[in-house]
């Protein structure tokens, strides 16, 4: 039996950084590791210890499990181990590439907020799919270059 097409046309993909990266992975381990040794050690106590590297390895759970992603006409989806997230695209007002991924922004001038109130998108081996797609869905402003340099200095 055929399949229905896809509706809803768009890029999906998965992000997984421990899996992608054995050097970043063995020193990460590591530092979950000597932390709980180093809490244990410290604090007498191999309770501690478990504590103190659970509570690391769970704070760098975007790291340690996969992360879903998937751009399409409605929006952006994020799907990680914990939740599930919609966001539309009138949400978004500008964005700022980097070589890891894109910081979507519901700023249109450059703001301290945006690592809060925006969201991080990684790529993994698309950056110039995704980039090209969030290009063609937030038509950022064009923003003087005054407001990006900040104000004039005194002469």
């Amino acid at each position: 039996m055929d399949e229905l097409p896809d509706t809803n046309p768009g890029i999906a993909w998965v992000s997984h950084p421990f899996v992608q990266s054995t050097k970043r992975a063995s020193i990460a381990l590591s530092a979950v590791f000597a932390s709980g040794f180093f809490a244990a050690w410290m604090m007498e106590s191999a309770g501690f210890g478990i504590i103190a590297s659970a509570l690391l390895f769970f704070s760098l759970s975007k790291f340690f499990f996969p992360t879903r992603y998937r751009l399409d006409e409605n929006g952006v989806t994020v799907k990680s181990t914990t939740q599930t997230f919609t966001r539309p695209w009138k949400q978004f007002r500008s964005y700022y590439v980097d070589p890891n991924g894109v910081l979507l922004s519901p700023f249109a001038v450059p703001s301290r907020l945006e690592n809060f109130r925006g969201l991080y998108v990684t790529f993994t081996d698309n950056k110039d799919e995704v980039v090209a797609y969030v290009k063609a869905h937030i038509k950022a402003p064009k923003v003087p270059d005054a407001i990006l340099s900040g104000p004039p200095e005194n002469e």
